[in-house]
């Protein structure tokens, strides 16, 4: 019985990461989409180099 659920979530769950990249797709494709992903791109690079300059901080205290 468990093996069954098991299978029947993970297949719900595949179809719904279907759903979701074709929505996250459909998003991109309009100017305002792009606009939103560049500035997504842009501010996690902000934070990994903030984070990264953190971790260097520690490591050299100097």
């Amino acid at each position: 019985m468990s093996r069954l659920l098991k299978s029947i979530f993970e297949l719900y769950i595949s179809e719904y990461a279907k759903i979701m990249v074709v929505d996250l797709t459909s998003i991109f494709y309009t100017k305002s989409g792009l606009i939103f992903l560049i500035c997504v791109l842009i501010a996690s690079a902000v934070v990994f180099a903030h984070s990264y300059q953190n971790s260097q901080r520690v490591e050299n205290p100097s």
